[in-house]
């Protein structure tokens, strides 16, 4: 029983010293998100289709497509999941029970 848990705790070793460090995908700069892309981010991570998102913005599929496909390209993100970890990365959307609470309209103190 030793020499097989000696032998698996080898292999094991041999592979993690032959892995290779994972890099997260540099992000791009991006410009701020508008209300716009906001409302259709929230929607597309709410679970809606892009035929669901269209009706409920009364805009086209294909528009919605193009408009999913530009917040995919500003994130970096090859995939709608990899987008929507993406935006929660970058603050694109806040959780319900995030201590940073929902995105403010007025800079912290002008409106003290």
């Amino acid at each position: 029983m030793a020499a097989l848990a000696s032998s698996t705790v080898d292999g094991e070793l041999l592979v993690w010293e032959s892995a290779l460090p994972l890099h997260p995908m540099p992000v791009q700069p991006r410009r701020e998100l508008t209300d716009d892309d906001i409302e259709l981010l929230t929607l597309l991570l709410s679970g809606l289709t892009d035929v669901g998102i269209a009706r409920q913005l009364r805009m086209g599929r294909r528009t919605v497509q193009r408009r999913v496909r530009d917040l995919m390209d500003r994130a970096a993100a090859t995939s709608r999941i990899q987008l929507g970890w993406q935006a929660a990365r970058l603050g694109w959307i806040v959780g319900p029970g995030d201590p940073m609470g929902p995105p403010r309209k007025t800079p912290v103190g002008a409106d003290a």
